[in-house]
């Protein structure tokens, strides 16, 4: 019962996949995602009627070849394109959060690491899915023609070349098999691509980097495992002699290998035809169903490991994971177990007057000219460090309470103010922050200007200290 109400958490009224498709939909409304995709389906939907077109003509088996060839080579075609798209959108919705600034809010938010990756694989996924039906409906009718193609084939050259529609005759049994198999088998690359995007894109790659690589990893894995079997069925052949792995095996393996690279396709033809090698249509569907436990088991993976760099990169750890951060541990502390477990915090080197209005809170000489830095932010205290570095010192400014940040990697300029009372409820406002009673008579708004952006930190305290709390 506790499934039910995972998945509408998780995933229905995630607000990170209601935003993320909200977002992707937007961006449909270009040139691409508007006319030439309609022209495409368009152009899909007239080769797929058009051995009906030419039914009763002279022609109609020659319209027959051409309809399924052209159906093949824009499957082709589409099937990559589709695949690549969903990297692509996958991978750009991680660093879009990046280059927006917005990753820092996320971790504000409190949401848990399991609801942003599991939202935004199903926002891609939810965003995708038209073009997958595409796909489906565009593998099903080839199939559907190649059945016929198959059924004139069994006649002799002048029947089939006078043939018409009338005279077709489609496996609707096998048809219809292939119809689900290849609706499960759409749905599984769907959410492994969507799932490898989202895990390539919790690293920091550019955007066009990022995308490659997500093609890459997708062609990889299948490489990868298809390798690993071949590895192993040699070994197996060498120690057991050349009748140690059964046809039905062989067949097995090679209809779950293949489908990891045609998304089961080209396997899928031969439940019409029992007259090949593959006459034995349980062991091709053996094959499809242990491909199907691959995609499964692939796409849940990669979903975990994006769950733990998400981790790794700050998002709120509320499922017991633990959030394992490296740092130096000088050699005392390290040979000294017991010491090891306590936590020594820093005094502060200067704590600042935060009257309102005051300008250069952490008072420092050319305070115009230091680099500052978003060092770490803990938000299981709400605390932030910026490091400071000047040409004589290096010093870690510390804003503890934080509710709010809009705070750049990097800049220049660490003459901060506090804001006036005006100013924090503007930006209260419009970042639609509430605060309780208690919150509200503590925090203060910390300004400072970075080239042509504002830099606003809504925080209770500020400090300037010379070193960092150990918290080894």
């Amino acid at each position: 019962m506790r499934a039910v109400p995972t998945l509408r958490t998780h995933i229905i009224r995630n607000p990170i996949q209601q935003a993320e498709s909200l977002m992707l939909l937007r961006g449909r409304r270009g040139w691409w995602g508007k006319w030439i995709w309609r022209a495409a389906v368009a152009i899909s939907i007239f080769a797929f009627i058009w051995p009906i077109l030419a039914g009763y003509t002279s022609r109609f088996y020659n319209e027959l070849n051409g309809a399924v060839g052209a159906l093949a080579v824009i499957n082709f075609f589409v099937f990559i394109k589709v695949v690549m798209s969903t990297l692509s959108t996958a991978n750009q919705s991680i660093i879009r959060e990046r280059t927006g600034r917005t990753f820092e809010l996320l971790q504000l938010t409190g949401i848990s690491h399991w609801r942003f990756v599991l939202g935004k694989w199903a926002g891609v996924m939810k965003a995708m899915l038209r073009d997958y039906v595409w796909l489906w409906f565009l593998r099903v009718g080839m199939l559907m023609w190649a059945s016929a193609q198959m059924g004139l084939h069994e006649v002799n050259w002048e029947a089939r070349h006078s043939s018409v529609l009338s005279d077709v005759v489609i496996n609707w049994d096998g048809l219809l098999l292939i119809a689900v198999l290849l609706l499960v088998f759409g749905f599984l690359e769907l959410g492994f691509s969507a799932a490898i995007g989202i895990f390539i894109g919790m690293f920091r790659w550019s955007h066009r980097a990022g995308a490659w690589v997500s093609v890459i990893a997708r062609i990889g894995v299948a490489v990868a495992i298809t390798m690993f079997v071949l590895l192993v069925g040699h070994l197996f052949e060498e120690l057991g002699g050349r009748t140690a792995i059964s046809d039905g095996v062989r067949v097995a393996a090679a209809t779950s290998l293949s489908s990891l690279f045609a998304n089961g396709i080209v396997s899928a033809a031969f439940y019409f035809d029992s007259y090949t090698p593959y006459a034995n249509q349980v062991n091709v569907l053996i094959g499809h169903l242990i491909s199907m436990m691959l995609y499964t088991g692939l796409t849940i993976g990669t979903l975990r490991l994006a769950t733990m760099v998400a981790v790794r990169q700050g998002i709120n750890n509320s499922s017991g994971y633990e959030d394992v951060r490296k740092r130096k541990v000088d050699r005392i502390t390290a040979l000294s177990p017991a010491k090891a477990l306590t936590t020594t915090v820093a005094p502060p080197s200067f704590t600042p007057t935060l009257n309102e209005g005051t300008s250069n809170i952490f008072d420092l000489p050319n305070a115009d000219t230091v680099r500052v830095e978003l060092y770490q932010y803990h938000r299981n205290v709400s605390q932030l460090h910026l490091r400071l570095m000047s040409d004589q010192d290096v010093l870690y400014a510390q804003f503890s309470g934080v509710a709010y940040m809009d705070v750049p990697s990097r800049w220049v300029g660490a003459d901060f103010r506090v804001g006036t009372q005006a100013e924090l409820q503007a930006a209260l406002q419009a970042n639609g922050i509430h605060l309780n009673s208690l919150m509200s008579q503590g925090v203060r708004l910390f300004m400072a200007q970075a080239g042509d952006k504002t830099v606003r930190i809504i925080a209770a305290r500020a400090q300037l200290l010379d070193e960092l709390p150990n918290r080894a």
